[in-house]
């Protein structure tokens, strides 16, 4: 799992429960469903705040329930929430959510993510999650790798998610399996 070390500025680090911040119903159901099979390493996320509020999610999940053509399945269902490009959250209560995919070319080969920003114009709010999805090889097994940075803006950070595959990774002690999306 990143570290403080791993990202420059980083102020803090803890381990919490997941917990999904888009509203798009296909990617609501892919982030809830995969867990780990393994006992020693459950499903875990890490979140780590920078300065100026912006937070730091990876999610490692070992030996994964959803491995089978899971990045596949991510990028099938960002494509798919990319086709509506924004819709209410919670009912309009909670602003308007806004998204797109990230472009395939901005990312290393096998790995997917998108763009989320949610605006409450009531409240005078905004949040901007980039969030990508990675399948990586770890003592032989698949295992999946989640990693968003929200900035508390209507603009992405500066600081981007696929910056720290590498830090990751090595962490983990587990190579990207770029073949994640191969046939997709």
């Amino acid at each position: 799992m990143l570290t403080v070390r791993d990202i420059q500025a980083a102020q803090r680090r803890t381990i919490i429960e997941f917990q999904h911040d888009s509203s798009c119903g296909a990617l609501r159901s892919d982030l809830n469903i995969p867990s780990s099979q393994d006992r020693a390493l459950p499903r875990t996320t890490v979140q780590i705040l920078l300065p100026e509020d912006v937070v730091v999610l990876q999610t490692l999940i070992v030996r994964s329930t959803a491995i089978g053509d899971g990045i596949k399945d991510y990028h099938a269902d960002i494509a798919l929430c990319e086709e509506f490009a924004s819709w209410p959250v919670n009912g309009g209560h909670d602003g308007t959510e806004f998204f797109s995919a990230l472009p395939a070319d901005t990312l290393p080969k096998g790995v997917v993510g998108y763009t989320s920003t949610i605006i409450d114009e009531r409240r005078g709010t905004a949040v901007t999650t980039q969030r990508i999805f990675l399948r990586f090889t770890r003592n032989g097994q698949l295992g999946q790798m989640w990693i968003s940075v929200a900035n508390p803006s209507k603009s992405a950070a500066d600081l981007r998610p696929q910056d720290l595959i590498d830090a990751a990774l090595k962490q983990a002690g587990a190579s990207l399996d770029s073949t994640a999306l191969d046939g997709a």
